[in-house]
């Protein structure tokens, strides 16, 4: 069976911390898709949940934007 995105269940605001992550309060982000300039294809769960601040680039990520108050 292939994956299609419309029938894929979308669970990301489940691991968004409001509280905690400071993705909500960054410039870079794109609400409602949980990305970012930095991860346009997800912003990984550590980030989410408020465990990693975002900082330091981290591996994997499209370049090297961190954490920028809006």
């Amino acid at each position: 069976m292939k994956n299609n995105p419309e029938n894929t269940l979308d669970d990301r605001h489940e691991g968004l911390n409001l509280y905690k992550s400071s993705c909500p309060k960054c410039k870079y982000y794109t609400w409602g898709k949980y990305s970012c300039e930095a991860f346009p294809t997800g912003i990984p769960d550590l980030i989410l949940s408020g465990e990693d601040l975002h900082y330091k680039p981290l591996d994997g990520q499209k370049n090297s934007l961190v954490f920028n108050p809006n």
